[in-house]
């Protein structure tokens, strides 16, 4: 096959490496070669489609916002979705204007959707445990549900994250695109952006609602996992909830826009094009050589807390965390953030260190509620609370401290206990509890 090796294609290659090199450092840790990048990259190739007369530089458009929005906020989300509307400006000032396809996935299995699952998939979990619970109360008269558990004649069944992870929701957000692909492709046609938000709502219903049903049988037929049952019930409930459903509701779903049979032919000046990727570029080597380091918005010292460290070992973590250490207890401390950034969740960073999580449920203490989990790792068990503080308020809810930022302008950090000991954690959690641990109002 002969290869175009033009002065435009020679330029476009040279443009693509020179983003990624700079991209590198800064997003080496943000991307994650896991389980929805392989599925993005196997499925991509039978999803890009594209209009050859229709030559665009919105992305490019994009790219220049998004890059200036990081100037302001220095988000590593801004900057990850600004290479990548770089890239996609290249391919269509060469090859023609993609579909909307590319970045609907893209955003699907962008860290993003990962902090998001972070963020909620922990109370989904206990909701959907709650409901089933409540469910099988109807068949069962020993029944009693604790977080993520429901015990039934004093055997445990847990409700782990697979049964609502990131991967099952990935899945069916990634079938709903590809049913409306091959629609697309079939009928020479565009589903809104409405239509299609609309079709990725009802896949996060189906999943689950899918997943509710798998909690339910595996209980009421003591399937554990690795077993052929435990995954029979899951292929089946997947597909009769949410495969089968998606089929059908996308043929129907209404607000498709079709492609005019003959559409102009769209060329734009080829400086307009130069200018605007000599811009990017410029902008990227500001960023990689410039000051653009995360900041803390609130450096925390052992000072301004009140905690006695005369019992405690201190020492200060990476990223502004400050670490307390005594027999039989551990204590993280993590900065503010901003409403809009990632709150330092302990369920990723114990995830990190190759925990498994489990036990996963709210308890009261001293009139707060606050979260608690089992810790599990070979033969280590740790228990773990953890709670966000903003020295006048105490509260576990997502909503709450991130409406109080952005509206009153506190500053909440996240508190987060650990111990070998579980009588001796909730000892010292409720003693944090009681304590006002910031002077500062922010």
């Amino acid at each position: 096959m002969k290869v175009n090796l033009s002065k435009e294609n020679l330029i476009s290659i040279a443009s693509i490496l020179i983003i990624l090199a700079l991209g590198y450092n800064r997003l080496s840790e943000y991307l994650v070669f896991d389980f929805s990048l392989i599925l993005f990259i196997m499925v991509l190739p039978f999803l890009i489609t594209y209009k050859t007369n229709i030559i665009s530089f919105r992305y490019g458009i994009v790219s220049l916002l998004l890059l200036s929005l990081f100037f302001i906020f220095k988000l590593d989300t801004l900057y990850f979705f600004s290479v990548v509307s770089s890239l996609f400006f290249i391919y269509e000032s060469r090859f023609g204007k993609l579909t909307n396809i590319p970045i609907l996935l893209l955003m699907i299995i962008s860290p993003t959707s990962q902090h998001l699952n972070n963020v909620v998939g922990f109370e989904i979990r206990l909701k959907l445990t709650e409901w089933a619970g409540i469910i099988l109360n109807y068949f069962y008269d020993d029944l009693k549900q604790v977080g993520n558990q429901i015990l039934i004649s004093g055997n445990p069944f847990s409700v782990d994250p697979e049964c609502m992870g990131l991967n099952m929701m990935v899945i069916s957000f990634f079938i709903g695109i590809v049913f409306i692909a091959l629609e697309q492709k079939k009928n020479n046609s565009r589903y809104s952006y409405l239509s299609i938000f609309s079709i990725l709502f009802l896949s996060f219903i189906l999943s689950s609602l899918s997943n509710l049903v798998r909690i339910i049988l595996l209980i009421m037929f003591e399937s554990p996992p690795n077993t052929i049952s435990h995954e029979f019930i899951g292929v089946f409930c997947f597909s009769l909830y949410v495969v089968i459903p998606l089929w059908f509701i996308v043929k129907r779903i209404p607000n498709k826009i079709y492609y005019p049979e003959k559409i102009k032919n769209i060329i734009h000046s080829k400086k307009s094009i130069y200018l605007i990727l000599t811009l990017i570029l410029v902008l990227f080597f500001s960023i990689k050589f410039g000051n653009f380091k995360k900041q803390d918005n609130n450096q925390l010292n052992f000072k301004s807390i009140n905690i006695n460290t005369s019992e405690f070992i201190c020492n200060k973590e990476r990223l502004g965390v400050l670490k307390y250490e005594k027999k039989d207890i551990l204590l993280y401390i993590k900065p503010s953030v901003n409403f809009y950034a990632s709150d330092h969740s302990p369920i990723v960073c114990w995830r990190g260190n190759g925990y498994n999580i489990q036990n996963e449920t709210t308890i009261k203490l001293n009139g707060i509620d606050i979260y608690f989990c089992t810790l599990s790792q070979n033969n280590d068990v740790l228990y773990s609370t953890w709670w966000y503080d903003s020295g006048e308020d105490k509260t576990k809810s997502q909503f709450k401290w991130r409406t109080e930022t952005l509206i009153n302008g506190r500053k909440y950090r996240l508190v987060n206990v650990i111990s070998y000991d579980k009588e001796k954690l909730l000892s010292e959690t409720e003693k944090l509890l009681k304590t006002k641990l910031f002077n500062n109002k922010e």
